[in-house]
């Protein structure tokens, strides 16, 4: 029996361009509330509101993991670019997903 991927390069797609490196995923300062402040290479958030990373969720799982360094009122999760950021909690606006 024969395995067939040895032979899958050869029907590859031409326009396919594989990845030389991950895409590295931060905090995106063009999408943060405006009392936030993103420090340590976009890896860390200060301040009040909250801040979108600069890559969708493409793909119907994902996984993220946080460190929480502080005390305080903290929340995680997804959200649109449309989201209101400088609303804390999130989910009160327009963007809030109602379970029925």
């Amino acid at each position: 029996m024969t395995c067939c991927l040895r032979f899958w390069p050869r029907y590859r797609d031409p326009s396919h361009m594989p990845l030389n490196e991950m895409p590295q995923v931060v905090l995106d300062s063009t999408k943060m509330g405006s009392d936030c402040v993103i420090v340590k290479g976009g890896k860390r958030v200060c301040g009040t509101g909250a801040v979108l990373a600069n890559a969708p969720i493409v793909q119907n799982k994902a996984y993220f993991e946080i460190k929480i360094q502080s005390g305080g009122l903290w929340g995680v999760g997804l959200a649109t670019d449309k989201t209101k950021l400088d609303v804390v909690p999130l989910g009160k606006d327009s963007q809030d997903r109602k379970s029925g």
